[in-house]
């Protein structure tokens, strides 16, 4: 029974090329704009919002700053962490000419670089807050749709190879271009956050228009109603555990780098007292994208041409692991620039090899994009609680050095919770 016969049994449709495997490779164009994307999404969200973000912290309460700064990445996260699922759900759906997850890609980019342009002129905790909630769900939206066409168009045995373009180097790069561009090039925050926005939406808007997926048709759509929808987003642990575990695996590795690196800028300014934080920042993460753009391609081959994936996941975590601890034992600027190397290097693998695992253990082909929304909740909760227990960890529990051995052993625990897949080698 082919994938999407069995997902006909469960929607009561047709087949359909859809819901099919993919066989056909996806061309050197389309990685490149599908990458581009993913340089746009990491590179600001994740590195351009974590220099300017708590500059406009600090513009709008000084005193306040590392609190608010904390308060507003977990609100940005439990948006994204309830609604992911269910914009991914949605995508499932969606009869659009250009694939079910086009038109989600576009309104994500469009509605997270209007939403970063009005961040630039928030001067107020209120505004500043509201306008992380609305961040979140436009991320959400992007985020999830941008996953969701790898399982959809990039047959099993180029997987890792596309992540590790797209993640891994893609991202990595889009990290320091990013950085740099709000440290160096555009300073201030009102420039940095209407340069953020601009960007995001040239960025994606290539890949939304110019590339296509196999389209659904209303007669081959399953028959909706907000109960099925509802019922469609949960994972029975017992009948998918593989899925669960893949999942808990990403959620503990996005957790200990969250830990690691959320904090950095105020690590620097407060622990370290280095000069400029903002170029501190710049230049760990430039030690940090080399060696993870060095690592993540070649190590992406090699797991598609054998198809394998676990022990490369399992290695890239314990790195990750040996990163925070290195920190920990010495909170000083060399001992931060030989973490960034070792968290380099397990995060290059880990973007390729692990973004190939977890598509491999989704439920269904008619779910693809709710078992990525699913999946990316990992991510989402991980950066949810990541400044949920920082900010408590640096103020009362011993600070950056207590933070780096918390963030250690998370790591570890993320390189134990893969062991037990049983479909993926």
């Amino acid at each position: 029974m082919t994938i999407s016969e069995a997902a006909s049994e469960q929607t009561g449709v047709a087949a359909v090329p859809a819901l099919e495997e993919p066989t056909r490779r996806v061309t050197a164009r389309w990685i490149l704009l599908w990458s581009l994307a993913n340089f746009m999404l990491s590179g600001l969200v994740y590195g351009a919002a974590s220099v300017v973000g708590p500059q406009l912290a600090e513009r709008v309460d000084p005193a306040g700053k590392v609190g608010m700064f904390a308060l507003a990445g977990v609100l940005t996260g439990l948006v994204a962490l309830l609604f992911s699922p269910l914009f991914g759900a949605l995508s499932d759906r969606t009869t659009a000419r250009s694939g079910r997850r086009h038109p989600w890609i576009l309104a994500g980019a469009l509605g997270t670089g209007a939403v970063f342009a009005a961040q630039a002129f928030q001067t107020t905790v209120a505004g500043y807050l509201l306008t992380a909630v609305v961040a979140g769900l436009a991320i959400a939206v992007l985020s999830t749709s941008l996953v969701a066409v790898v399982p959809d168009d990039v047959p099993v045995r180029q997987r890792a190879t596309v992540s590790a373009w797209g993640g891994g180097v893609g991202g990595s790069l889009g990290l320091l271009v990013c950085i740099s561009l709000v440290a160096v090039a555009v300073t201030g925050v009102t420039a940095g956050y209407v340069t953020m926005g601009v960007l995001m939406v040239l960025g994606v808007l290539p890949f939304a228009l110019f590339t296509r997926g196999t389209p659904l048709t209303p007669a081959q759509r399953a028959p909706f109603t907000w109960r099925a929808l509802a019922g469609s987003l949960w994972v029975s642990p017992r009948q998918h555990p593989d899925f669960w575990w893949a999942m808990s695996g990403r959620f503990l590795f996005f957790l200990a780098n969250g830990l690691f690196s959320g904090y950095l800028y105020f690590f620097l300014q407060d622990e370290i007292h280095y000069a400029d934080p903002a170029v501190g920042v710049l230049l760990l993460n430039t030690v940090y994208v080399i060696v993870a753009s060095l690592a993540s391609v070649p190590m992406g081959r090699i797991s598609d041409r054998r198809l394998r994936r676990k022990n490369l996941t399992i290695v890239s975590a314990a790195l990750q692991a040996a990163a925070c601890a290195t920190l920990a034992v010495s909170l000083t600027w060399t001992a931060a620039l030989i973490a960034a190397v070792l968290l380099g290097l397990g995060f290059g693998v880990y973007m390729s090899v692990d973004q190939a695992l977890v598509t491999e253990v989704l439920p269904e082909a008619a779910g693809r994009g709710k078992d990525m929304g699913l999946i990316n909740l990992a991510v989402t909760l991980a950066g949810l609680l990541a400044p949920a227990l920082s900010g408590p960890v640096i103020l009362h529990l011993g600070g950056y050095s207590t933070l780096f051995w918390l963030a250690a052993v998370v790591g570890v625990g993320s390189a134990v919770l893969v062991r037990p897949i049983r479909g993926v080698r």
